[in-house]
């Protein structure tokens, strides 16, 4: 990773770290207003992926556990099962290999062995034409820089094989927006971003 990267991630890190618990509660509850939006959104863009009509995997939208200082996802996805809306969470099934398994606000979650919860084998794995995505920092032109490890990258490339385009949102703090930066090739672009100040397509 070049250092300028790695500088760039830091300093993101440290900004959203210096948020108020106050102001992260606040930021994660203002969040389902929004998801109005985000399904038009989906609608307006016309993806392969997004035929709610012929799909039946199409209305699900994949989220994530939180780790550390990430945006809380508790209270959207209450909200998408209070609208009888499937949705989906990450897990890993290697070191290098992430699939979406479906889960709703309840439903058990394990710890995986890279430390974060996830649903367990026995949760139905699935294609989600919607994915938010965490973020440590976004640009102006739709770059994503994440933790570092690549495992979105690496399964939305493997989507991508199987002609299979979904739905890229950030999820995260309006205050974690940088400066644009050069993308590398394997980085993968944001439709949009969301955060405590609404949906923000690029």
């Amino acid at each position: 990773m070049p250092a300028d990267k790695a500088a760039l991630r830091r300093k993101a890190q440290l900004c959203r770290a210096q948020l108020s618990p106050a102001a992260r509660q606040q930021a994660a509850a203002a969040l389902p207003r929004f998801l109005p939006a985000l399904t038009a959104f989906a609608a307006a863009c016309n993806s392969a992926s997004y035929r709610p009509d012929k799909s039946r995997e199409a209305d699900i939208i994949a989220l994530y556990y939180p780790q550390g200082d990430e945006t809380d996802t508790g209270p959207l996805l209450q909200a998408l099962a209070a609208q009888g809306q499937k949705s989906a969470l990450p897990a890993m099934i290697k070191a290098d290999k992430m699939v979406f398994r479906l889960w709703r606000a309840g439903d058990r979650l394990e710890r995986s062995f890279c430390g974060f919860y996830q649903p367990p084998a026995t949760a139905p794995a699935c294609m989600p034409p919607i994915i938010l995505l965490p973020l440590v920092a976004f640009d102006s032109s739709g770059n994503r820089l994440g933790r570092g490890g690549g495992h979105y990258d690496k399964t939305i490339a493997a989507f991508a094989r199987q002609g299979f385009a979904p739905l890229l949102v950030g999820l995260g703090f309006s205050r974690q927006e940088l400066p644009a930066w050069p993308a590398e090739k394997h980085d993968i672009k944001l439709h949009a971003v969301l955060t405590e100040q609404g949906l923000r397509p690029f």
